[in-house]
């Protein structure tokens, strides 16, 4: 019985790469991939899945929830709250750009720029506040704009992602080049994210399970306890990367922007969760 299950998600996924490459339909593409886990995982909820590896691994989630007990991410929340709340050069808060105190920012990112047509990502709308009010950007992979990113996430924790489907032509081109990252193959080792955390999603690796990628940005940035700090969803990417053999483009390039951008497509209307916890 496993083994059949196995080969029909196998072909339930080696069909979804082929139809999701065919033709964009956001729609579609989002039942497809989710069909794909399903098949895999009978027993979730679509909203499980933005647990991540916690969702497909019970003894994991038992350690998962001891440490939640006293989170290892808390200081991050409690910095970038005070970030958020510390004034810019021209007397203003990020509360001009992020009402109510940041809550349900993070479940509206990413988005297309309506002006440029550019995904914006919360990182870049936290910068473009930052320099309509005089301030300096801040670096994307540094400990302030992870703050940031935590205390954002946290204010916006059981809200549902809500990011409308693509439909002009600017966001339908950042969409299929999301799309088109996720299933090409690459680097040394010849594989595409959806090789490991579609088809191979639950086996292990170094003793971790491959993950899934519904709703993977909903947790994100997370607190590594293998990296004693917070990491971002793009420098998770550029992990992946690295794990390939390939060359990783840089964070918040417009390449694993376009990748976000995709997934959160396929999580949308899923919980925030942020920040999350990873091992």
């Amino acid at each position: 019985m496993r083994s059949t299950r196995r080969s029909s998600a196998l072909v339930c996924c080696g069909l979804l790469a082929c139809a999701l490459i065919a033709a964009a339909d956001p729609a579609a593409d989002r039942a497809a991939f989710r069909a794909a886990y399903a098949e895999r995982f009978p027993q979730l909820a679509p909203a499980d899945y933005v647990l991540g590896a916690y969702a497909i691994d019970a003894g994991l989630k038992r350690q998962w929830e001891d440490l939640n007990e006293f989170p290892p991410y808390e200081f991050a929340i409690d910095e970038g709250r005070a970030a958020f709340a510390a004034p810019l050069p021209d007397g203003a808060t990020l509360e001009a750009c992020f009402p109510n105190a940041g809550a349900g920012a993070a479940a509206r990112f990413p988005r297309i720029d309506a002006d440029g047509g550019e995904v914006t990502t919360l990182s870049r709308a936290v910068n473009a506040c930052r320099i309509a009010h005089g301030a300096r950007e801040l670096a994307v992979e540094g400990a302030p704009m992870k703050a940031l990113l935590a205390y954002l996430g946290f204010v916006a924790r059981d809200q549902p992602l809500a990011i409308a489907d693509p439909a002009t032509p600017a966001a339908l081109r950042h969409y299929e080049a999301g799309r088109a990252l996720f299933y090409t193959k690459r680097g040394q080792r010849n594989f595409s994210c959806a090789d490991c955390h579609v088809t191979a999603v639950g086996h292990h690796l170094r003793e971790q399970p491959l993950m899934p990628l519904l709703g993977v940005g909903n947790h994100y940035p997370v607190y590594g306890l293998s990296w004693g700090g917070m990491g971002t969803l793009h420098a998770r990417f550029e992990g992946c990367y690295e794990q390939t053999g390939a060359e990783a483009p840089a964070a918040q390039s417009e390449e694993l922007s376009d990748l976000e951008y995709f997934l959160a497509v396929m999580a949308n209307g899923l919980p925030i969760v942020a920040p999350g916890l990873h091992r």
